[in-house]
């Protein structure tokens, strides 16, 4: 089994290795007490109401005792039909009243569940789109899914459902055992023999339980987790007609799974049937010890007591049987609270200093003094020593092959990340001293891909701005020339794009995500090859409006075609993490250096390969 594991691995499924299971306990448990906080009057009702439905429980066996010896009479008492009456009704009326209130505290207890876990889901959400880009480079997005959707959701169904059962079953057990020893204390303690069984027999049971659902929940995230990077893929899928290959490893995945669940059916399949078996051999014992008592004529023991008795040693059996069942899904939701702990624990790498201050507004002079960067501590650097300063307004473009750095300047002067060695300055200020948030408002990031969401095109532009207005939203259009392209759609603004813009083209959707990037009114505009995936009719078009768009903002461009450099202040020649050449197009075509070269080989029609790093 490890072995195939390890081939899925190797063949690209997104099943990375097994996560160390974390150590369940309480400290899980204690990460639900904020959530449940607010509602703690509901908690309480439920809890009142619970134990006012266990003593209905517990009492329906002492009149059935009474309405036997009083009622109907023993072999030395006659019997008395009003006494049976009585009791026979206090026996009706004591489980319907358990069994009002209990409905009632379970559909409490519902209600607070649902709304401190609506609470969890969302801050667990809200804690997650705060962490930095390298959390989301480093994690797989459908394990992410997974803490957020199965994982609360095993949680939901021990909050909402089990822990009125699990209190119900605990304060009944109780008070059983203290009703059991009130009855006969010899019989009681007879019952008691098979308990040491029972709690050796959950020892071990709980030991195993641990590392079993703690492998099902990851099984669950791997799932989750191909099933969303085969579906994001899905155009690279048909178009290579892998579908069999891919159906193919996701049996190999849904097998893993499926074992992990075989796993734990086989730990149940052991253990409940020997907590039935302890539970019948209690019953056993004392029907066996107080049958013989009753035979022997002991004055204190009746027929009354005995069958009152072996109905509390059924009652008190019961929830050990059932606690054993919710054991299960208690464990289960531990397991998927562990999970969402360590997400909640997670930690942003960018942080704001303390100190920092805000800002509303910029001239947008950017410096990078002697920056060096690698993404992981001792790794290879991805920039060395890279010095530039940007004025307030001009044009700077980053050309190079793959690989060479340009991306990762560009996530620096965002600052998704924070430079290894160096310091990258906003108008003298260094970026860590300035709040995070003041930073991305005077900045605009428009990405190789136009990322658009579910809602409509109006929507999707107003998302870089929530507060502009209808008109304001149709004049940045107009300006980038898409206006006319917009109202040519079935419904115009008010066209549904669909997840993911799919109803768009991708030069289409780039549109929108100019327009989104303008309506923000930024002082600084980072391009990271965005007219890439737009034709060469359509980028001719649009460049004209775009530049006079940036007039006044500083504008950091990757650029894959070199006519989008053309008009640049500066360009950069970004070669092996470093800046190897600077200047206008034409000083640098004349140096004959690198761009002269990367000059040449576009205008023979033979594009170099220059996109992000």
């Amino acid at each position: 089994m490890a072995r195939r594991s390890t081939s899925v691995a190797m063949m690209g499924l997104g099943v990375v290795a097994e996560e160390k299971a974390p150590r369940l306990g309480m400290r899980e448990m204690r990460l639900l007490i904020p959530y449940l906080r607010p509602y703690l009057k509901g908690a309480i009702a439920s809890g009142i109401l619970l134990i006012v439905a266990t003593l209905m429980k517990l009492v329906g066996p002492v009149f059935l005792r009474f309405a036997i010896d009083q009622g109907i009479g023993t072999e030395n008492t006659p019997g008395d039909i009003s006494r049976l009456n009585l009791f026979g009704g206090l026996f009706i009326v004591a489980a319907l009243i358990g069994f009002v209130t209990l409905r009632w505290s379970t559909s409490l207890m519902g209600r607070v569940g649902e709304t401190a876990l609506r609470d969890l889901r969302i801050s667990s959400f809200k804690h997650l789109a705060g962490l930095s880009l390298g959390f989301f480079e480093r994690e797989r997005s459908g394990r992410l899914i997974a803490r957020i959707t199965s994982d609360i959701e095993a949680v939901e169904r021990l909050v909402t459902e089990s822990l009125v059962r699990i209190g119900t079953e605990v304060l009944f057990m109780v008070g059983a055992a203290i009703v059991l020893f009130f009855l006969d204390y010899r019989l009681a303690l007879a019952a008691m023999t098979v308990l040491p069984l029972m709690v050796i027999a959950t020892f071990f049971f709980r030991r195993a339980s641990e590392r079993t659902y703690s492998a099902v929940r990851e099984r669950v995230a791997s799932v989750l987790s191909f099933i969303q990077e085969t579906l994001a893929g899905v155009h690279v899928v048909q178009a290579f007609a892998t579908q069999r290959a891919r159906s193919m490893r996701f049996r190999e995945v849904n097998e893993d799974w499926a074992e992990a669940n075989v796993d734990a059916f086989k730990l149940e399949a052991y253990y409940f049937p020997v907590m039935e078996f302890l539970s019948i051999l209690g019953t056993g014992i004392v029907l066996v010890y107080g049958g013989s008592l009753v035979l022997e004529g002991d004055p204190t023991m009746t027929f009354g007591v005995l069958a009152a008795f072996i109905v509390f040693l059924s009652q008190f059996f019961d929830p050990i049987h059932h606690l054993s069942e919710l054991y299960a899904r208690f464990q289960a939701a531990l397991a998927g609270l562990a999970r969402v702990a360590q997400l909640l624990e997670s930690k942003p790498d960018i942080v704001d200093r303390p100190g920092a201050s805000a800002i509303t507004q910029t001239a947008g002079g950017l410096t990078l003094n002697k920056v060096s960067f690698s993404y992981r501590p001792g790794g290879a650097l991805a920039l060395e020593n890279v010095s530039l300063e940007i004025a307030p307004g001009e044009v700077v473009a980053l050309v190079g092959p793959t690989g060479a750095g340009k991306s990762t300047i560009v996530k620096l002067l965002a600052r998704f990340y924070d430079p290894s060695k160096g310091e990258i300055l906003l108008d003298g200020t260094d970026l860590r001293d300035i709040r995070i948030a003041s930073l991305r408002d005077r900045m605009a990031l428009i990405p190789q891909e136009g990322v658009l969401f579910a809602g409509t095109v109006r929507d999707n532009i107003r998302f870089g701005n929530p507060n502009a207005t209808d008109e304001e939203i149709e004049e940045v259009c107009r300006r980038i020339l898409i206006d006319d392209f917009i109202k040519s759609l079935p419904e115009g603004y008010e066209t549904a794009v669909r997840e993911r813009g799919s109803r768009l083209a991708a030069g289409e959707k780039q549109l929108i995500a100019l327009a989104r990037a303008l309506i923000a009114k930024p002082d600084i505009i980072l391009l990271d090859e965005a007219t890439s995936s737009l034709d060469s009719a359509t980028e001719a078009r649009v460049e004209g409006a775009f530049r006079h768009a940036l007039q006044g903002c500083t504008s950091v461009i990757i650029a894959h075609r070199l006519s989008t450099v053309f008009h640049a202040d500066r360009t950069c020649v970004v070669d092996d993490g470093r800046i190897t050449e600077m200047g206008t197009h034409d000083n640098l075509v004349a140096r004959g250096g690198k761009y002269a070269a990367l000059y040449s080989s576009w205008l023979a029609g033979g594009l170099p390969e220059t996109s992000s790093a």
